[in-house]
């Protein structure tokens, strides 16, 4: 049996990114998600980006982004997302295959309903109102609460459709008395239920496709063996021995300069460093790989974002010599807790919405959120 099986009692077969920081977040989190048999709790935010990934993968194998404009794709990027979100919905898989279309991959029913993110909407609204006679500013305060996207006010972010965050400044805009208003939105924030995503997913897969076009018109070229790509690779670690690693890879970029950038795109929040993991386990390839690919630069695409504010670039040199100390550190730190049978619970402000709540011992605790 190779020593890469064989790191502590127990170990998953190959590591992988999503161990090493939920084991950063939380060592019990940790402990019941990969040593227990526990059915994690259904997330619809997890479901959600796993669609929108899988969208983003169909349009690439069926080119929609070169040999389709905007408007032609945008029907085709509303199926693929609509088809992969019910799929998970029902307990299902679905891939797209070039010549079958999408091809079902049954799965389980779910073992409880999905828990989605976000929370009922409140808002708060503050209208300053200056009278251009007197120049006296008139103040108001609105507050509303809502449960449901029709009671929502009528106003919306333009650049993502329910959800408003906290404006750095007030907007100014002049009514149709000839008033300036300054709308300063303190705090919204929509239920990201089902209907949410069925409405947003397709937005961030157009978005995606938005990127690509722009990629292409720029010369940068998005090697076709690394989108969603499952890589495995067995490398060796100081003080650990034989490691073997697993890496999904959204893509991998060539720019119009010669260099080398792994892109990951991202429906919720992104940690740069695990671009950097990526980069350091290609480099571990034999040179003559296909997939061979030292990358120094690196790309987090927040979806969420408008789309000349999504790109996040990172400069991934200082971070790569980092990656195998931190991985050894992990490997450690996991060897003594399982070895002691002590695994330190770290609460914080994602516990409510944690997978394993219902099975951690403060997590229990923790009163049910309002739907």
């Amino acid at each position: 049996m190779s020593a890469a099986l064989e790191l502590w009692p127990g170990a998953p077969r190959a590591l992988s990114w999503s161990q090493v920081s939920r084991h950063w977040s939380c060592s019990e989190k940790y402990r019941i998600g990969y040593r227990t048999e526990v059915a994690k709790l259904p997330s619809g935010a997890a479901m959600g980006g796993s669609a929108v990934h899988t969208a983003i993968l169909a349009g690439e194998l069926g080119g929609w982004w070169w040999n389709l404009t905007a408007r032609e794709a945008a029907p085709l990027c509303e199926q693929a997302f609509g088809v992969a979100f019910a799929a998970s919905l029902l307990g299902h898989d679905v891939e797209y295959d070039q010549v079958r279309g999408w091809v079902l991959i049954e799965g389980e029913p779910l073992a409880a309903p999905p828990r989605w993110g976000g929370r009922p909407t409140i808002v708060e609204e503050e209208a300053l109102i200056s009278d251009p006679k007197t120049g006296q500013p008139i103040r108001t305060m609105q507050k509303v609460q809502a449960r449901s996207d029709e009671d929502l006010p009528l106003w919306r972010d333009r650049r993502y459709e329910g959800v408003v965050y906290a404006a750095p400044k007030p907007v100014e805009r002049v009514n149709e008395k000839g008033r300036t208003l300054k709308d300063l939105a303190l705090w919204v924030k929509a239920r990201e239920d089902a209907r949410w995503w069925f409405r947003n997913g397709p937005i961030m897969v157009k978005k995606a496709g938005a990127l690509r076009r722009a990629d292409i018109g720029a010369g940068i070229e998005v090697l076709a063996d690394a989108v969603e790509r499952r890589i495995e690779v067995e490398v060796k670690l100081d003080g650990i021995g034989s490691v073997r690693i697993v890496v999904v890879m959204d893509a991998a970029l060539l720019s119009n300069v010669g260099e080398r950038v792994i892109r990951d795109y991202k429906t919720g929040m992104g940690e740069p460093l695990q671009l950097a993991f990526y980069g350091w386990v290609l480099a571990q390839l034999e040179e003559a790989h296909p997939l061979y690919f030292p990358a120094e630069y690196g790309e987090l695409v927040k979806l969420r974002k408008d789309t000349s504010e999504m790109l996040e670039g990172y400069d991934l040199r200082p971070w790569l010599p980092l990656i195998p100390g931190l991985l050894a550190d992990h490997i450690r730190s996991v060897r003594r807790e399982v070895e002691e049978d002590s695994f330190e619970i770290r609460p914080s402000s994602w516990c409510p919405s944690c997978d394993v709540r219902t099975w951690c011992r403060y997590g229990m605790t923790l009163p049910e959120r309002e739907d």
